[in-house]
This record gives structure tokens, sequence and C-alpha cells, in this order.
């Protein structure tokens, strides 16, 4: 079947090892958009974390953010559809995050927020130095990060969390918090890359945002390709006409896969989309 609404993940996908999006993936997005066929983001940022400057030129139609807990169109930004945790949730699990040294962000309305102590210490994190640079220029700045939740009052799109070195090669709580959120089963916990944790409302996935978009588009899920790497890619891989895993992805998102492109620094995703879109 025809390809017409191609879903793709940012990190470790469409951006290459230096965080940025080569030519010759430009170069096909706009090849395929001129034959009609819809672009969507499927990434686990909020909606102001997705790098607009990058995809200028680029007529990217919408944004399935958070993991799935909210749809935007583009450019206009407007929200077709969100699922977010609700205070209640966000409040049970809070605590207990906030009181170890976790880097923990509340995704709320499309924006990124987290404490003034925690943003402080964003270099020190074990991630890449894009990775630094997007949590410094995306994430606001509150306070209290709980007091701020509490205050505003909205639902939770996606809680994120990033780990520091235990000085072992290990990442500190890592571990004891994954068996902790298993008594909250309200709750879905997967990892996006980087050895991070989110977590979004139960039910809540890339594969069900794509669903969901699709079916307002009108568009057939077997006319629909995913492209992703990562634990949190795996339901769009698995739920798309067309799954693809990137060369980089982990063993597991591979073997679900309909097929496995090269990696992100050997342009994959331009790869992918010429052999599927001719």
């Amino acid at each position: 079947m025809p390809i017409q609404l191609i879903a793709l993940d940012l990190d470790g996908t469409l951006f290459n090892p230096e965080g940025v999006i080569s030519q010759a993936s430009k170069e096909e997005l706009l090849r395929v958009i001129q034959q009609d066929v819809a672009i969507t983001i499927s990434t686990g940022r909020p909606l102001n974390g997705i790098p607009f400057a990058q995809l200028e030129g680029i007529p990217v139609q919408y944004a399935i953010t958070s993991n799935g807990s909210s749809i935007y169109q583009l450019p206009e930004r407007t929200c077709l559809y969100e699922s977010g945790m609700t205070l209640e949730e966000a409040c049970s699990v809070l605590p207990f995050l906030l009181e170890r040294n976790i880097s923990t962000s509340a995704y709320i309305e499309g924006v990124g927020y987290i404490s003034q102590a925690e943003y402080a210490k964003i270099p020190q994190l074990d991630v890449p130095e894009s990775i630094h640079e997007y949590l410094l220029t995306t994430r606001q700045q509150v306070p209290d990060l709980y007091e701020f939740v509490v205050k505003i009052g909205k639902p939770i799109q996606k809680l994120t969390l990033f780990f520091y070195l235990d000085g072992a090669g290990g990442h500190q709580f890592r571990e004891d918090t994954k068996e902790h959120l298993k008594n909250f089963p309200n709750l879905t916990c997967m990892t996006g890359g980087f050895h991070n944790l989110e977590i979004t409302q139960k039910g809540i996935n890339k594969g069900e945002g794509l669903r969901i978009l699709a079916k307002q588009l009108s568009i057939p899920m077997e006319n629909t390709m995913a492209i992703g790497d990562n634990e949190n890619d795996l339901s769009i891989i698995t739920a798309a006409g067309i799954g693809v895993a990137m060369g980089n992805a982990e063993p597991h998102v591979k073997a679900q896969a309909n097929y496995v492109t090269s990696t992100n620094g050997e342009e994959g995703v331009a790869k992918a989309i010429q052999k599927f879109c001719p």
C-alpha cells in the first residue's frame, strides 16, 4: 500500500549523532511531502522541545509529543489531542522522585518544567552534549516543581527522569525507581534513551498516538510508516503499516520491526524513505 503518513522519532533517528538533521534526510522529506505524504514528528519531547529551527524549510504537519500523550497540528501548534495523568496521580508519585537525586521534569501543555536546583545540575547528567544543550535551552525553571504542579493544576503529559552516575558505572536510583513505579498501575514507565525513564498515563504511547492521528486524517494504518530506535518507539513501529528500526536501535526493537535501516549516522532515515516511498 502507498505510504500516506510517516512518523519520525527525533533523538537517535531523524537527528544524527551530532544532533542535527542531515541534508539527505531533508531532501527525502521534501520529496515525499511534494507527493502529498504527511509527516509527523513522533517524540518523547514536549512541544517546546522540538527544534523548529532545524525543521525550517521542511513543512512538517503534525507532532506526536510526550510519547503520544499529546498531538499537535503544525505550524499553528494547535492541540488536536491530549491525555495526561491527573494531578492526583502525578502528586502520588512526585514525592518519591523529588526526595532523591533524580533530574525530574514535568511536561504540561507542551512545556517542560524543572526545579531551579535540578536545572543547575543538568551539565552533570550522563547524556551526549546535544542533549545537555536541548535540556538547558528548553526547560522552564520553577522554584519548587511539586508546588508548581499543584498550583497550575493541569494534566501532566509526561514525567521525564534522568539519572546521575553513581561512581561505579551505574545510575543512581534508576532500578529502585523502576521497581517503585510498579506500585502505580495507572501509569506507564519506559525508557526513551540515555538511561532515562519516562512516565505517562497508562495506555499512552506513540503507537496509540499514530492511530489517533491516522484516524483523524482518514488514513488507514496500513498506509503509515514509522521509524525509531528506542523502547518508547516500539509501540509505533509495531502499530504502523511499515515499522522501521534504525541500525542503532536496541536489539529488541530491531527484532519486532518490519525492516532495519542504516544508523542515524549513515542516513538511515533517508534510505528507509527511499525504499518504501520510491
